[in-house]
């Protein structure tokens, strides 16, 4: 069984605009690389990390319309143990 798991991921999204044609706020061109990692302890407790935006790109958007709703940028770390019964 392998122990450790390593993980990386990256999503680029080209020329996004906030309204029909080319005519609204530019909100896309932008690259977002993530990467992960757990190590299996024993068959029943895992313990895992995660990085999102591991660069700390910007991409926010100072638009509010619910039709371009996507994550608001910013390095995010994430710990944490699975267990199973």
């Amino acid at each position: 069984m392998n122990k450790i798991h390593l993980g990386l991921e990256t999503r680029y999204t080209g020329s996004v605009y906030s309204e029909d044609g080319k005519q609204g706020e530019q909100i896309g061109n932008y690259f977002v690389t993530d990467i992960k990692a757990d190590y299996q302890i024993n068959n029943n407790l895992l313990v895992y990390t995660r990085v999102i935006n591991l660069f700390d790109d910007n991409y926010v958007s100072n638009i509010v319309n619910s039709n371009y709703v996507y994550s608001s940028g910013g390095r995010q770390l994430f710990v944490g143990i699975r267990g199973n019964l």
